[in-house]
């Protein structure tokens, strides 16, 4: 079953709605009656969905790298494609940290230690992404004869740089406000 843009109330059939309805209710009732048994169940599907929205920001972020036309640019596309690579996968991390909000007050340390292996293997798949990314940015700018203007080498060479969280600066796929500075000038 699946839904697009074009589907409209008379496209609908019933029978799916009836289905999906069933579905979700069943699937809410799940969630609300869970318990520190049905962790492994909860932080399986969220890594998994967690892992899968880090990759599609990796391909989206690749995708870009072909426009790139001297060193500038791509050095830009190093540091949005770093930068929002993290931003997500610090984002599934908190997706899995998010099960303890139905967790019983008395499980909820529990909890927090069980799900800290999940969300460390979000942590890992980000920067096996972003190592990734920056690896494939770095050949283009081999295979092109370029080299990142100086603003941009420590992206290049792998380093964190500080972040200015008041900055506010728009990145790709990312809201105006987030906490990630705006790339260097």
């Amino acid at each position: 079953m699946h839904h697009n843009s074009k589907d409209t109330i008379d496209k609908i059939d019933p029978r799916s709605l009836r289905d999906i309805s069933i579905l979700n209710a069943l699937f809410l009732y799940y969630i609300a009656d869970a318990c520190i048994d049905d962790i492994a169940v909860l932080a399986g599907l969220t890594r998994d969905r967690g892992m899968g929205i880090i990759l599609e920001k990796y391909s989206e972020m690749c995708g870009r790298i072909d426009s790139a036309g001297d060193g500038a640019s791509l050095g830009k596309i190093l540091y949005e494609g770093t930068k929002t690579i993290d931003y997500y996968t610090d984002l599934q991390k908190k997706a899995i940290f998010s099960i303890e909000r139905i967790i019983s007050s008395s499980n909820k340390s529990r909890a927090h230690t069980y799900l800290s292996h999940y969300a460390d293997k979000i942590d890992d798949f980000g920067k096996l992404m972003v190592k990734q990314f920056r690896r494939t940015v770095e050949e283009k700018g081999e295979t092109d004869g370029v080299s990142f203007p100086q603003q941009y080498q420590s992206y290049a060479r792998g380093r964190s740089v500080t972040r200015d969280r008041r900055s506010g600066h728009h990145l790709t796929g990312l809201r105006s406000g987030s906490s990630y500075d705006k790339a260097p000038s």
